[in-house]
């Protein structure tokens, strides 16, 4: 992750965990409507720098076993974005 002391965990059970590992807490989680997660990667672009559009600066996607990809807003906490069948069988790497 982009944050200091902030890694993420992909699970068997299609679980994506944000967890500061300096203080020991998870505070963040997500989850997959299927599979298991194969990949994740971080938005460490600044879109006001680059002159893009976009709105979410906080982003994270992540792909599962069965070819799902799902964008997640981390301000939010929450999905906006999912293609559930982006790939024919697992999705080996998802980047931004």
């Amino acid at each position: 992750s982009p944050a200091i002391d902030v890694i993420a965990i992909g699970l068997a059970n299609g679980e994506v965990i944000l967890h500061n590992i300096r203080l020991d807490t998870e505070f963040m989680k997500f989850k997959h409507a299927s599979g298991s997660v194969t990949s994740i990667s971080f938005r460490t672009d600044d879109p006001a720098a680059s002159n893009k559009t976009l709105t979410h600066a906080a982003l994270m996607c992540s792909s599962t076993s069965t070819g799902e990809i799902a964008v997640w807003d981390l301000d939010e906490g929450k999905r906006c974005a999912v293609l559930p069948e982006a790939h024919e069988g697992s999705v080996v790497r998802c980047a931004f």
